[in-house]
């Protein structure tokens, strides 16, 4: 029985998963509007509301349905975002703008691919983070959740699968900068959606042992 439980234990201990992550990573557009006196960063001031934006596939892992496509022909847009929470930086502290559906006039996020419609998204929220009123680098952060399926449901379909249903995906934004002075940025960011948790292969190897030992364990002991 002694073995029985070392055993066990020797499989369980070792047991652990792998969080495997799809991604899209991508080149995107930002166009801004309406001038708030909230101040921001270098002597600017926050914008209060999100125009349109989109992006550019550059880069993909973990997705079938994209295995094998040209990227650059993967794309998304989306739009009309309201300044809902603010904090402006100081030369000490961080700061932040909170972008999300203010005025009740929503337009869906939409994915694309060579121009043709693969699904369609609702966009919750944008942030754009800033370290201090000195940060020319800023970053951000925003999720969506896919809501319906376009003329291909392949990426549709696979990202329903890989979220249990929810079909949420999240937004990593890096150096997140102005064009111009007139509400136009350019960025560079990540789409990702964990996957399902898949067991590391050193616990096959361990616990199946185990198993197999306990299993004769059984057997001796009954004859």
């Amino acid at each position: 029985m002694r073995k029985y439980f070392v055993g066990l234990l020797l499989g369980t201990a070792l047991f652990s998963t792998v969080l495997q992550a799809a991604y899209i990573d991508y080149d995107g557009t930002v166009e801004a509007a309406t001038p708030t006196n909230f101040g921001f960063v270098l002597g600017s001031t926050m914008w209060g509301s999100v125009e349109q934006g989109g992006g550019t596939g550059t880069a993909s892992d973990g997705f079938s349905s994209l295995a094998g496509l040209v990227l650059s022909k993967f794309s998304f847009t989306f739009g009309d975002l309201e300044l809902t929470d603010h904090l402006s930086p100081t030369a000490t502290a961080a700061g932040f703008e909170y972008y999300s559906e203010g005025d009740n006039s929503i337009q869906p996020m939409q994915f694309f691919y060579d121009g043709d419609l693969w699904a369609n998204a609702t966009l919750n929220f944008l942030q754009v983070d800033v370290t201090n009123i000195n940060d020319a680098d800023a970053t951000g952060s925003g999720t969506a959740n896919l809501t319906s399926a376009g003329v291909d449901s392949a990426f549709f379909n696979e990202v329903m699968a890989l979220t249990s249903g929810s079909g949420l995906l999240t937004f990593d934004i890096y150096n997140f900068k102005p064009v111009d002075s007139g509400g136009n940025f350019q960025s560079a960011g990540r789409i990702s959606v964990p996957s399902a948790s898949v067991p590391e292969p050193t616990f096959l190897l361990l616990t199946g042992p185990a198993l197999l030992g306990l299993f004769g364990l059984r057997r001796k002991q009954s004859t």
